[in-house]
C-alpha cells in the first residue's frame, strides 16, 4: 500500500520524532506505531489526502459471546459528551478488541499540536480502560 505524505503530515510526524526512514515506512505500509509517555502504543494512519491523522489505541479485548453489556457500555460512552474531541470507541471485529479512534485535523496549526493531541487521546484511552476494568469488576468478570 502506497500512502501519500504531504507537508502537513510530514511536519506533524517530525514533531513526534519520526525521521525520514519512518516516513518512508509510512509511505510503504500505510501506518506507523507511536509510543506515548506511558509506553502505550498508538497506531497512526493518515487519511487518504494526508490532511488528517487517525490514532487508534487498544482499550480491551472482548468476547462477543459474553461481553454484550460491555459493548452496550461502549455505545453509551460514545454517546456521552466527553467524546467531543473527535474520538469514538470502535469494535475491531478481526481482533475482538475495543479501540479508541481519534481523528486529528492537520490543517491550520494542527500539525504543531499533534503531540499534545495524541497525548490527550492516550490519556482518554487510559480513563476509558479504567471504566472498562471497573465495569468488569462490578459485573464479576475480568
Amino acid at each position: 500500500m502506497r500512502t501519500s505524505v504531504n507537508g502537513l503530515l510530514e511536519h506533524g510526524l517530525k514533531t513526534l520524532g519520526f525521521d525520514t526512514s519512518a516516513l518512508q515506512a509510512l509511505r510503504d505500509d500505510g501506518y506507523l506505531l507511536w509510543q506515548g509517555k506511558d509506553k502505550q502504543a498508538s497506531l497512526l494512519v493518515p487519511s487518504t489526502d494526508g490532511d488528517a491523522l487517525f490514532a487508534i489505541c487498544t482499550l480491551s479485548r472482548v468476547d462477543p459471546e459474553h461481553d454484550g453489556r460491555l459493548l452496550a457500555l461502549a455505545l453509551h460512552l460514545n454517546l456521552s459528551p466527553v467524546h467531543t474531541m473527535n474520538a469514538c470507541i470502535a469494535l475491531d471485529v478481526e481482533q475482538n478488541t475495543l479501540c479508541l479512534r481519534y481523528t486529528h485535523d492537520l490543517g491550520g496549526n494542527g500539525a504543531d499540536t499533534l503531540l499534545l493531541a495524541l497525548e490527550n487521546a492516550q490519556a482518554l484511552a487510559g480513563q476509558i480502560k479504567q471504566v472498562i476494568e471497573n465495569f468488569r469488576h462490578d459485573q464479576g468478570r475480568r
